[in-house]
């Protein structure tokens, strides 16, 4: 059962069926996501500012929670202190300076050396000397510059009470 074909239908040139107004409305268009990909957007909208919802609050500038694993210390190029027998105290204490042999320091009273909390910047200008690091804070701040030793003059005997 052999049937010969229509050759009215293979003369035809091919052609896009056109496009009805019922299958446009059918089919979404390209540039509307469907509901799952809105609800992804969202959710990935939502996730990425978690962080500024949560710390809020906690986070105002940068700060450290950490300190420098050694404390920081300041020196005192003149001599040395009374406190420590050295040139160095730790951050928060004092320098009462001392010189050596007969010299005397031009002011005795203390020096202080700054506190460091570690915490935020500048803290009192250790951040520029200890580094923005978690390692050892190996430099020191120089303290009392204006503080030196000398030998005092002299002081002359006294002249002699006429008799």
């Amino acid at each position: 059962s052999w049937s010969k074909p229509n050759l009215r239908s293979l003369r035809r040139p091919l052609r896009e069926p056109r496009a009805s107004p019922r299958r446009a409305l059918r089919k979404e268009p390209a540039a509307m996501p469907g509901s799952k990909s809105a609800v992804a957007v969202g959710l990935g909208v939502m996730a990425a500012q978690l962080p500024l919802l949560v710390l809020q609050g906690g986070v105002g500038s940068s700060h450290a929670m950490w300190n420098w694993a050694t404390t920081p210390q300041c020196v005192w190029s003149g001599g040395t202190c009374t406190e420590t027998g050295s040139t160095k105290v730790d951050a928060g204490t004092s320098c009462t300076p001392s010189c050596t042999g007969s010299e005397v320091p031009s002011d005795d009273s203390p020096i202080t050396c700054p506190s460091s909390s570690g915490a935020s910047s500048p803290d009192n200008g250790w951040w520029n000397i200890c580094g923005w690091t978690t390692g050892s804070c190996t430099n020191t701040m120089a303290i009392g510059n204006t503080v030196t030793c000398s030998t005092p003059a002299p002081t002359p005997s006294p002249t002699p009470a006429p008799t």
